[in-house]
């Protein structure tokens, strides 16, 4: 009895503490998010997986691949910082694993020395997805933010 529990325990999913941080993923390239010189923000229409994956990192009017509805507008610079460091702390993303349809995006491009971070916070779902360059690939990084996080986010990007 006791070998089977262990071979059952051994098989169960990482818990989803054990997912790798936001700031582990982004090593190679966290300076474009941490000392980003300008920061766009913009809503964001829901497309398809497939597509938002074919245009990441690669077309003005998308970020993250979702294409922009209406104008983007320049974050100040204190507020895209906080947004950063929002971002960026692993405590404001919370453990859980439901499906759940997104409205819109609300999409945030970093942009540094030529080079960009794109983040697209999902409402009302408070998913978080991060594409980021990886030498000639993206990089793509999900989380979900817990409520406060999404309410901060939210009231720095003025929405």
């Amino acid at each position: 009895m006791l070998t089977l529990f262990i071979g059952c325990v051994l098989f169960l999913p990482a818990p989803h503490a054990e997912q790798m941080s936001l700031r582990q993923s982004l090593v190679q390239t966290l300076d474009i998010i941490e000392k980003h010189t300008s920061a766009v923000t913009a809503r964001l229409k829901v497309v398809s997986v497939a597509e938002s994956q074919q245009y990441a990192l690669t077309a003005s009017d998308r970020i993250a691949g979702y294409p922009v509805t209406g104008e983007a507008t320049n974050l100040d610079k204190a507020k895209s910082h906080q947004l950063a460091l929002l971002l960026l702390d692993n405590n404001n993303y919370i453990n859980i694993r439901q499906r759940c349809a997104n409205q819109y995006f609300h999409g945030i491009r970093f942009s540094k020395d030529q080079q960009i971070i794109e983040v697209a916070i999902g409402i009302p779902c408070n998913q978080v997805l991060v594409v980021s360059p990886d030498g000639k690939k993206t990089k793509w990084w999900g989380g979900v933010f817990g409520d406060t996080a999404t309410k901060q986010a939210l009231q720095l990007l003025g929405k």
